[in-house]
């Protein structure tokens, strides 16, 4: 059964323009052919008349030269004399020979009245036959009629046989006579004719063999047209922008998948609808005028050029788009593509963008703090407008420029050398002081934070960061030390001079009244040994002041601390109440820190004096649950950061003393070691037992910290170093540095924990 074969039109298409193209092909190798021999033919002919030409004037030339020499020295038996004898020498010569070629004919003629009397013919066919004699106004021999009348040219015509030739034409003067040289047009023609044919066989072989390779290709290349068609349609609906195409009139015709994803219409909703009903109507001019002519009117090179403006949704919200547009002309119409983003979103990011920087401006204009950036040689980039309130240069006066430009030399250099290991490493850097010079030449000190600025490859570019002026608080600062200096000592003097009024007024009075004379001897002796006794307390003031100070020259000594606090412990076990449980937990100090260098009875008080005061917290906190505690350990370790400590072997002895009693406050923890604060008064503290604690430690190269909370007891922990084959410079030490009075300074104790 035979099938159907039904063409689609995209195929009838393709073979009408297939037929025209072979038809095209056809043309065109027909005419080119036509041109080309008719430019060639044009060329010989003109050539054949120049010949023509040149050969019929050479030959009335040699005629003339020959009649004149019959005239002149021959005597002829010729009847007709010299005439005759010369045109029966010509005639003779072209029987002979064939001068002119075997396409060409020779006529020599005279007038003989109202006819042409031809005198001889040389034709390359017929040479001989009867003498023509014709009318001399005749159409049949214009060449010749012209010679006779004396012309000489080249002319197209009817010969006398009323044949259609090419002729040139002559007169001999002499004689009389005129000469014609001819060819026939057809002798002419015909090598061009059969060159014509032939090239047209050519032709048709040509184009038959062009239209089976055109028909042989066929499939292929519409199936590749077919191909990128499908391709193109399938790139159009799948992009992410919407691509619409409408007439010159503004109608769509060509709406993609995302132009229905943007708009919200689908294809059949908007096909053959003007393109206006995707503008908001608040834009009148655009609508009415025409929305590509409005546009490209605006701007005449606005062709494929982004432009924003308003899109119209199907739901009538109004959104930004992008739009570029470009047209184009087909055989019919003018047509429009335009191709559309929604930019919604980026919109969305612009303002917030904008908003950043305006709130970033806006933040470092107000700023105080010098902002700043340099690039990877420390060259100013840019700096905020604050930098005129903090050097007073203007921001144009900074860039370029590096910061030690800005600094004295010595500053510049120690800066340097201190931010080269920042730039090595491309680190971050925090609060590094330096001292800037202002334009009106005094100093400022900035504390100078920055963060490391890495390109996109990673690079280190620069540095971006924040100068702080801080030389009115550290002015402030100094001025508060100097007031806390000053209220400490006015604190000491005042708790000097109180404790030794006290002693004074126990001395003096007892001193009175055994002078007196009223008291017997038993009461005068009591008196003197109260006296003593104050005088004697007197002296142990003095000595914890110097301790205290650093004034007291200690004696130290190797001891072994598992071996000395045992011993302390067994003296205090008398003196404390039996309720109070002391407990020792000594550690392993090994072979480095088995032994101490200290002054064994400095260090033997500071031990009672903090198992007095864990006694005196103990028994303000009442009755404690399972009894009072007092614990005494010992460990050898590391400092660590919070440690102020430095040593030279590296390890550090911590005697810590522990109780269960009252605890105290922070605020009571950190004015502990201040001297002549108590909180003992009920008591008659005198304030000076932490204090002495404190100066015994950082005498000894050591420290002391208290850790409390209220309720929860406390723990002082002393630490000092391990100083093991090293006595004697230790000692050298120490005394040298109970001799340096720039070390008798009496800062607030507080400010160091």
């Amino acid at each position: 059964m035979k099938r159907n074969m039904i063409k689609s039109p995209q195929d009838i298409n393709h073979r009408g323009s297939l037929i025209s193209l072979i038809a095209i092909l056809a043309l065109v190798c027909a005419s080119v052919t036509a041109v080309t021999i008719a430019l060639l033919y044009d060329a010989a002919f003109e050539q054949k008349r120049l010949d023509l030409h040149d050969a019929v004037e050479v030959q009335a030339r040699l005629i003339e030269a020959i009649a004149e020499f019959d005239a002149k020295y021959r005597v002829y038996d010729n009847p007709d004399g010299a005439r005759g004898a010369t045109l029966e020498q010509v005639l003779i010569a072209h029987k002979k020979f064939d001068i002119l070629g075997s396409f060409s004919e020779v006529t020599l003629a005279e007038r003989d009245g109202d006819m042409i009397k031809y005198l001889f013919v040389h034709h390359h066919r017929i040479f001989e036959g009867p003498l023509k004699r014709i009318p001399i106004d005749s159409d049949l021999s214009e060449a010749m009629r012209r010679a006779l009348y004396g012309q000489s040219g080249t002319v197209v015509g009817l010969d006398y046989n009323g044949t259609m030739v090419i002729a040139a034409y002559e007169s001999i003067a002499n004689l009389d006579i005129g000469i014609v040289v001819k060819y026939d047009l057809s002798e002419v023609r015909a090598p061009y004719i059969q060159a014509g044919l032939i090239a047209a066989g050519l032709c048709f072989i040509m184009v038959c063999i062009g239209s089976v390779l055109l028909i042989r290709v066929r499939n292929p290349l519409v199936r590749m047209m077919q191909l990128t068609e499908d391709r193109f349609n399938a790139a159009v609906q799948k992009a992410n922008d919407a691509i619409v195409t409408a007439s010159k009139d503004g109608y769509i015709n060509f709406w993609n998948k995302a132009a229905e994803r943007i708009y919200g219409y689908t294809e059949e909703e908007v096909i053959g609808k003007p393109v206006a009903m995707l503008i908001p109507s608040r834009l009148n001019p655009v609508r009415d005028g025409g929305f590509y002519k409005s546009y490209f009117e605006a701007d005449p090179a606005a062709e494929q050029k982004p432009r924003e403006i308003m899109g119209l949704r199907k739901n009538g919200q109004e959104f930004p788009l992008e739009i570029s547009i470009s047209k184009w002309s087909s055989r019919d119409s003018e047509y429009f593509m335009s191709i559309i983003r929604d930019i919604s979103d980026r919109k969305k990011i612009e303002n917030s963008l904008r908003e950043s920087e305006r709130r970033f401006r806006d933040i470092l204009e107000n700023m105080v703090d010098l902002v700043w950036e340099v690039d990877k040689d420390l060259k100013y980039v840019f700096v905020s407008t604050s930098v005129e309130s903090v050097l007073g240069y203007s921001p144009d006066e900074i860039l370029g420029k590096t910061p030690y430009e800005f600094m004295s030399l010595q500053e510049g250099m120690n800066f340097r050398k201190k931010f080269s290991k920042v730039i090595e490493k491309c680190e971050p850097f925090v609060a590094f002081e330096n001292t800037t010079l202002h334009k009106d030449g005094h100093e400022v000190l900035l504390e100078t934070s920055g963060v490391p600025v890495f390109s996109h490859n990673g690079l280190c570019k620069g540095f971006r960061g924040v100068d702080h002026d801080v030389t009115k608080r550290k002015e402030i600062e100094k001025q508060l030390i100097q007031s806390q200096r000053m209220e400490t000592v006015g604190l000491m003097t005042g708790g000097v001079a109180h404790d030794f009024n006290n002693l004074l007024q126990i001395v003096q009075t007892n001193l009175e009244i055994a002078a007196s004379g009223k008291a017997d001897e038993a009461l005068t002796k009591e008196l003197l040994d109260r006296a003593i006794s104050a005088s004697a307390r007197g002296g142990v003031l003095t000595k914890q002041l110097l301790s205290f100070s650093r004034k007291t020259a200690l004696q130290p000594e190797y001891a072994d601390l598992n071996e000395l606090i045992p011993e302390v412990l067994t003296i205090l076990q008398r003196t404390l109440d039996e309720s109070i449980t002391l407990s020792l937990n000594l550690g392993d100090m090994g072979e480095v820190c088995n032994k101490i260098y200290v002054d064994v009875g400095s260090f033997e008080n500071v031990l009672i004096n903090l198992a007095l005061n864990a006694r005196d917290a103990i028994d303000s906190q009442g009755d404690i649950k399972g009894g009072g505690e007092i614990v005494f350990s010992t460990q050898k370790r590391k400092p660590n950061d919070g440690d102020l400590l430095v040593t030279e072997c590296g390890n550090v002895v911590e005697i810590s003393v522990s109780d269960n009693g009252c605890g105290m406050s922070p605020e009571i923890v950190d004015r502990a070691f201040d001297p002549f604060y108590t909180t003992k008064h009920s008591v008659g503290g005198s304030g000076m037992g932490l204090s002495m604690v404190y100066g015994f430690s950082t005498q000894s190269g050591g420290m002391v910290k208290i850790e409390s909370e209220p309720g929860k007891g406390a723990t002082v922990r002393m630490l000092l170093p391990c100083f093991v084959g090293r006595g004697e410079n230790i000692s050298k030490s120490l005394t040298e540095s109970n001799r340096n009075e720039k070390d008798w300074v009496l800062p607030k104790i507080s400010k160091f924990w």
